[in-house]
This record gives structure tokens, sequence and C-alpha cells, in this order.
């Protein structure tokens, strides 16, 4: 990730993490009718332009340094469970939608900006799982993309009703089910 971006290291401490909050809540501010500036958001939270800096090299690198954040967090937490035996979708699922809730606040942002790259991508690094789980053809590129597809406005309905804890198996439950039936649904788009 470089010197400037979110790093775990970083959050761990307690003054960068306070600015890097002051800076999401300014910066994602769904009452915010125009783009800021760094000046204007150094001077909303109350810092000056160099700490801004300090955080982010550009304004429109805030939400890429978070994606960028967040998939590294996920990619590890997928790289844990791939090293058991046994690959479980089931698991990866669950691991996911619990690193989501622990998230929450950074998709909440992305969810009400549209921006839904995040959750598809999460999704596509677990292309191969998918494939194996639902044994589809190695080819199946349509197929995938559908079935992402409905997954992500799972995620995003789910978002958009507050990332209820309570709902988490159910959601669960029905990525289970679209996965096993991915195969009979959508094998007639190949044709």
């Amino acid at each position: 990730m470089g010197v400037v971006g979110l790093t775990k290291k970083k959050l761990k401490d307690v003054r960068f993490r306070k600015t890097e909050e002051a800076i999401f809540e300014a910066f994602f501010d769904e009452k915010r009718e125009a783009k800021l500036s760094v000046g204007e958001l150094a001077k909303k939270i109350g810092v000056n332009r160099v700490t801004v800096y300090r955080h982010h090299r550009a304004m429109y690198e805030i939400v890429e340094d978070y994606e960028r954040y967040v998939l590294e967090e996920y990619e590890k937490i997928v790289q844990k469970v791939r090293m058991r035996d046994k690959v479980d979708l089931r698991r990866i699922y669950y691991e996911m939608l619990v690193f989501i809730l622990q998230n929450r606040r950074i998709f909440e942002a992305l969810i009400k900006r549209g921006d839904l790259k995040i959750v598809e991508e999460m999704m596509l690094a677990l292309k191969l799982e998918i494939i194996e789980f639902a044994k589809l053809p190695s080819h199946s590129e349509k197929i995938l993309r559908v079935y992402i597809g409905e997954i992500v406005e799972l995620i995003v309905d789910w978002g958009l009703g507050g990332f209820k804890e309570v709902e988490l198996v159910k959601l669960l439950n029905n990525m289970i089910y679209l996965t096993n039936t991915v195969k009979g649904r959508l094998l007639v788009l190949e044709n």
C-alpha cells in the first residue's frame, strides 16, 4: 500500500485512527452536495491539509484506499480458510459476512454511494471455490457473473436494511441456496 493509505498498523495508532474516522465521516457524509476540496475537508475536521495528505494522497483516492484496505484484509481471511484441508464455501461465506459486519461503516458508505465494486471483487476472489462447489464447467464466466450479481444484490439489500446481525443466517442460507442451484438455473445462458 505504500506510505500513504490505510493499514492495520496505522489504524492501531489512536491519533491516526481518530483523524481517519473524522476524514471518513466528512468524506462519506451523505448530506454533502458538492465534492469537498482537501482544504475544505481539513477545515471541516479541524486539521491542516498536510494531515489529510498523510492519510490519503488525493481526495479521489479515499474510496480506493478504503477498498484496497478492505480487500487486503479480506484476502487474509480467505487465505486462512483456504489453508484448511477441505475448503468449505459455507464457511467462507460466513467469514465474509462477519467481515462485512466488522467493517459495516465502510460497506454502508460505499453501498449508499452505489459503489458495489468491492463486494463484486470479494465474490470474484472466491471464483475457484464457487466453480468447484457448484460443479460448474471451468469456462463458466457468464454463469459466474450472473450468480455474483445475485449474491451482490443480496448483500446490498442486507446493507440497505442496516446489516442486521439477526439476518446473517438467513442471508447465508440464501447464498448457499443460490450456489446450489446456480448450475441448473443459469446453464441455459451458456447455450
